[in-house]
């Protein structure tokens, strides 16, 4: 699993650093807006956040993680 992420890294590495940069941004750009202050409740996420199910989900993934 290791040496797999370090090919797609090389791989990654390899590709022209402008373009790449450029194409990030382009798919970010919803994701950017979406997270504009204007767009965000966030007293709404805060309380999602802490919510027992969130919590719940979330410390299932960090036991998961941890007995990698």
């Amino acid at each position: 699993m290791v040496a797999r992420a370090i090919g797609w890294l090389q791989t990654q590495l390899a590709m022209p650093r402008q373009p790449m940069l450029q194409t990030r941004a382009i798919a970010r750009a919803d994701l950017h807006e979406a997270m504009q202050p204007e767009h965000i409740q966030l007293e709404r996420f805060v309380d999602a956040w802490f919510s027992a199910d969130t919590q719940a989900a979330l410390q299932a993934l960090a036991a998961r993680l941890g007995k990698r």
